[in-house]
């Protein structure tokens, strides 16, 4: 499972989006195995029961504030829509994978809380991070590969914003992986994480003019 595991995230995205066209189908599937992984290597659950600073906490609110903005402002730019129409379009597209009404409200809450949880868990709890030279790690582009197919899906053609977004995964999978090692845990790194995914899902939500 360990070796599986870095690459279920993108057959799941594969299956749950393009197989089923449904969100929820690729959300489940990409959590139903990260905990197969926890139930056969339970360690990693420890893990969640540190890593938890005020400094580090506070600097998830700075990541939230620029994670709306840049996505607020850059997404419809970087894919070439005008930001009106970008925005009006946003329902119909998030429709089609099945999210609206309460479905998208309750997707809304667990991409907030449970999904980073299960995700950090299945990145820098269940997969062991070898001692490695450089700042990063084969995990951190496993990371950011199965994100790819998920823009693409929900902004066809958007070669450019799937390459930008490729990179600022790395980058981030990398930092929040030295959060971990520096705070001996993972609850900070959880928490940055659900503020950055809060931003997005806000920024994407908001109806007011792009």
């Amino acid at each position: 499972m360990r070796y599986v595991l870095p690459v279920w995230p993108l057959i799941a995205v594969v299956i749950g989006l393009y197989g089923f066209q449904n969100a929820w189908g690729a959300a489940l599937g990409y959590h139903a195995g990260t905990i197969l992984a926890l139930w056969q290597m339970p360690s990693g659950l420890g893990k969640l029961r540190s890593g938890f600073t005020w400094g580090w906490a506070a600097a998830s609110l700075g990541l939230m504030l620029g994670t709306f903005v840049s996505v607020r402002l850059a997404l419809p730019r970087v894919i070439g829509i005008d930001p009106g129409m970008f925005w009006d379009e946003m329902p119909s597209r998030l429709a089609s994978l099945g999210l609206a009404g309460p479905s998208l409200v309750l997707f809304g809450v667990y991409f907030v809380t449970l999904h980073p949880v299960l995700e950090d868990l299945a990145w820098h709890g269940v997969l062991s991070v070898k001692p490695i030279v450089g700042p990063f790690h084969p995990h951190d582009f496993w990371f950011a590969i199965y994100h790819v197919p998920v823009l693409l899906k929900i902004f066809p053609g958007a070669w450019v914003l799937a390459g930008i977004s490729f990179i600022v995964l790395v980058l981030s999978s990398a930092t929040w992986r030295i959060v971990a090692k520096r705070t001996g845990g993972l609850q900070a790194m959880v928490l940055q994480h659900a503020a950055a995914d809060a931003a997005i899902l806000g920024a994407v939500l908001w109806r007011a003019a792009g």
